[in-house]
């Protein structure tokens, strides 16, 4: 009789621990979920990008800056025939994460650059590469 009350104390144990271990997953869930969303709202927009037989141009609207530290190098071709081009750094992880959507049914040529190296500037409030 005692083993039996002991075994049912157990079982009980086990699926209430069950149950707050799955509430505590949906919780971490949710948190997870609205995190996600606070920091895909804070990313800038890539609407004006334009991106034609690979080449992607992009507007200087993108390139502002107050320093140089504000500046940063992306790729600028689908295909990595680039040696890159400036944009602003609050655009860059948006533009990085976005790059294979730009770039989505590119068919042409990979390339393997061997690029000069160059130096980035904050010139009248536009990044450059001299």
């Amino acid at each position: 009789m005692k083993r039996g009350y002991i075994l049912f104390i157990i079982i009980i144990i086990l699926i209430l621990g069950g149950v707050l271990l799955f509430q505590a997953s949906d919780d971490d869930q949710v948190n997870l979920n609205m995190n996600s969303a606070v920091i895909n709202q804070s990313l800038p927009s890539l609407t004006e990008i334009v991106v034609d037989n690979g080449d992607i141009t992009i507007p200087d609207t993108y390139k502002a800056c107050q320093t140089v530290e504000g500046c940063s190098v992306v790729i600028d071709h689908c295909g990595y025939c680039s040696c890159g081009a400036v944009i602003g750094l609050e655009y860059q992880t948006s533009f990085n994460d976005s790059f294979d959507q730009l770039c989505q049914g590119y068919q042409g040529g990979i390339c393997d650059m061997g690029c000069a190296p160059t130096t980035l500037d904050c010139v009248e409030g536009i990044c450059i590469l001299e």
